[in-house]
């Protein structure tokens, strides 16, 4: 992790060119979603205020991200085409399922690389403190419990974490959206989920809180986020952390990133209003 944050320019360069991405196919969603993308960008093009002023929600691979009002456009951008960057390295180099700590760990380091600064990623095991609860709420309470301890404006962390609520919400019924995430969530007998919350400043900062929850269990899943669990019958892991993303550092690699993606084909992403 070091390593990654120390690389000079040319190195996360050849960080990104050397990498692969895991295939992706679309067999059950019923277009790529490349074209809502391209739709939503068309239309900030027209009234780009228009988009910053709304909240919004997307899934990116197996991320659920929320967005407050006021970020930028590009802001958005950037943090979903690292996160989707992120997801399909680590699917290339670890099964989830069976390497979870790997496999999170591998999409930490590109995170890193990719400028978004954090000193206390930490994942581990953990056992719910209520006999039932959902991954829904899991996530939640881990994103609420990093902003009660960051030094964040009261009224920033209030937003931060009303919009990740609306965005979870508004997930149950946008129906391709939601299919997206429980096609890369879902895993036999487990799955996971990780609940990204952004704000941007008025000087252009960039904060994302990240609460993350895989589980194992002996049941089949047939519904990752919203299924009620017994604590007994699951087995837990966790990471909740704030990060800064470095915007300056990623303008540097962007472009490098969405020819990456964009050479594969690949926009695992489905946008949607809260």
């Amino acid at each position: 992790m070091n390593h990654a944050v120390d690389m000079n320019h040319e190195e996360r360069l050849r960080f990104i060119e050397s990498h692969e991405l895991a295939d992706e196919q679309f067999d059950d969603v019923d277009a790529p979603s490349v074209r809502v993308r391209r739709s939503t960008l068309a239309r900030a093009a027209l009234d780009p205020s228009e988009d910053e002023l709304r909240a919004a929600g997307a899934v990116v691979e197996g991320n659920i991200v929320a967005f407050t009002e006021g970020m930028a456009r590009e802001s958005k951008e950037d943090i979903m085409d690292s996160l989707l960057f992120a997801s399909l390295v680590a699917n290339k180099a670890f099964n989830q399922k069976n390497h979870r700590v790997q496999w999170y760990a591998k999409y930490i380091e590109v995170l890193t690389v990719l400028g978004w600064i954090s000193t206390n990623w930490n994942y581990e095991q953990v056992v719910s403190s209520s006999t039932r609860f959902t991954m829904e709420q899991a996530g939640l309470d881990i994103i609420s419990s990093v902003l009660s301890a960051a030094t964040l404006p009261l009224t920033t962390a209030g937003a931060m974490i009303k919009v990740a609520t609306d965005t979870v919400s508004a997930l149950k019924t946008s129906e391709k959206p939601l299919r997206l995430f429980e096609r890369h969530a879902r895993q036999n007998r487990g799955g996971s989920v990780r609940i990204v919350t952004c704000n941007e400043s008025q000087d252009g900062t960039v904060t994302v809180v990240v609460g993350a929850v895989s589980f194992e269990t002996r049941s089949d899943v047939t519904n990752v986020l919203f299924w009620e669990w017994n604590k007994s019958d699951v087995e837990t892991y966790k990471e909740g952390n704030g990060v800064v993303l470095n915007s300056r550092q990623y303008g540097t690699l962007r472009d490098a990133v969405q020819k990456k993606l964009s050479d594969r084909g690949i926009e695992a992403i489905e946008e949607f209003e809260i």
